[in-house]
């Protein structure tokens, strides 16, 4: 797993999460502000593998701290 920055523009930083994925797992992405309190992220639920790369971005970076996870479960 590794995350990436990227900024095409300064003002407009995001943050680019990639996993590798299993065709026969179901993903969701989580996310926090203070690694004790998780909230699943934007469009990141339900996410089916592909058996290859994966990623999730997060547009809305604001001010502090920002924490992605993500977490697999058998396809049923």
């Amino acid at each position: 797993r590794e995350a990436l920055l990227r900024a095409d523009n300064p003002a407009q930083l995001v943050l680019v999460y990639v996993w590798e994925s299993s065709t026969n797992s179901i993903y969701t992405v989580q996310s926090s502000t203070n690694l004790f309190q998780w909230t699943s992220a934007p469009d990141g639920t339900g996410l089916a593998g592909s058996g290859s790369i994966m990623s999730y971005t997060n547009h809305s970076m604001a001010e502090g701290n920002l924490y992605l996870r993500v977490s697999a479960s058998k396809a049923p």
